[in-house]
Parts: C-alpha cells; structure tokens; sequence
C-alpha cells in the first residue's frame, strides 16, 4: 500500500500556518511600530518639562539651549533606528 510521510504533512502545515500568521501580523505590527515612534518622539518634551520643573535641567531660554536641542534630535534619532532595526 501507500505510505504516507506524516513529518512532510506537519511540515508543509506548519509552513502554510506560519505564512499566513505573517500575513495578518506584519501590518499590525507595523501600525504597532508606527504608534510606539510616536508615543517615544511625544514623550521627549514632556521627561524635559518634568526635569525642568525639578530644576535638574535649565529652561530653554539659558545657554543651554543648543545641547538640550543637540540632545533632543540624538533621542529622536535613536528611537527611529531602533525602531528600523525590529
């Protein structure tokens, strides 16, 4: 009689699961992603607000201001890279 190789059946199963699950999840996660560089850029100004409020850092209108901007495009980048690289 016919054998059947029931490891080739689980796999190609498995395959086919696993693309389709790919399929739906990609573009949620992208939209997850998306949303996340959003919420990390709009969290920046307020960590700043808060730091300021404290006194921990100075208010945009001392000399400072050109590090805490040259400090604020290096976070934003970062969270964009890093965002890239998942």
């Amino acid at each position: 009689g016919d054998m059947h190789d029931g490891v080739n059946f689980m796999r190609a199963a498995c395959v086919i699961a696993m693309e389709k699950a790919k399929a739906g999840f990609d573009p949620l996660l992208k939209t997850l992603r998306h949303r996340v560089v959003h919420i990390m850029k709009r969290l920046y100004p307020i960590a700043e607000y808060m730091l300021q409020q404290e006194g921990r850092i100075m208010s945009d209108k001392d000399a400072s201001q050109p590090f805490n901007s040259i400090l604020r495009q290096i976070y934003y980048n970062f969270v964009e890279e890093t965002a890239e690289d998942t």
